[in-house]
């Protein structure tokens, strides 16, 4: 059963936004009474029948935010690298993005920039959500070009060279990592995130991409800590 996401899920007959409509219609062939999956993004979720361009709510019901909540601020990264993190860890119950662009990253947004990415970024996350039946829509928090960016719970700083692994360290129930560019996360940017209470871990023998970094980070904080 495929998933939309609605304003609000208050009545129980609703008018579908016009994508989402042409999406079921056109690109799913889905008809009068065929089932849809609704949410609202924060964490109501309902079945509901196509009637016409409306849908006939049947079934609502409500879903908690999957535990440990992830915060995730990611580094701008060339091509489509960044979108990709930001794509899997939505299916892996990431709870927000950061978009950041550190020292070496080499995508580089001004004012304009932006306010296309961070929305592109919340395009994606959406897609991300509806593809994998979440229930809560990431929050796209605001572009920073700094480490003093607002951060939640537990501070995590994926490091290839840290001492200890992911997997060993303590872990909070609220975590905030932070993915570097490809060129890594400067020693000037790595020493003011300790001063501001970080630590720092690795992801084993491996170095990733940045696209691939905070999905196994947040497999591996969810495998240690349970998928609830």
């Amino acid at each position: 059963m495929h998933q939309f996401l609605v304003s609000s899920l208050v009545e129980d007959t609703l008018a579908l936004d016009p994508k989402e409509l042409s999406h079921a219609t056109k690109s799913l062939r889905l008809g009068d009474g065929d089932q849809l999956r609704l949410t609202d993004g924060e964490g109501n979720l309902a079945i509901a029948e196509l009637r016409g361009e409306s849908v006939l709510i049947t079934r609502r019901w409500s879903q908690p935010r999957v535990k440990p909540e992830i915060h995730v601020v990611q580094a701008l990264a060339k091509g489509d690298r960044d979108e990709l993190a930001v794509q899997t860890s939505t299916e892996l119950g990431a709870s927000s993005f950061t978009p950041w662009q550190a020292k070496r990253s080499v995508v580089r947004w001004d004012s304009k920039k932006a306010v296309k990415g961070s929305a592109r970024w919340q395009q994606i996350a959406a897609e991300a959500m509806k593809q994998s039946h979440q229930a809560w829509l990431p929050k796209i928090q605001d572009f920073t070009s700094n480490c003093e960016f607002e951060f939640y719970g537990q501070l995590i700083v994926l490091d290839p060279e840290a001492q200890k692994s992911l997997a060993e360290i303590d872990l909070s129930p609220e975590i905030t990592l932070v993915i570097g560019p490809e060129g890594g996360i400067s020693e000037s940017e790595t020493e003011r995130l300790l001063q501001r209470g970080a630590v720092t871990a690795s992801l084993g023998s491996a170095v990733l991409r940045t696209s691939t970094a905070a999905p196994a980070a947040i497999s591996t904080i969810r495998t240690k800590l349970g998928w609830g």
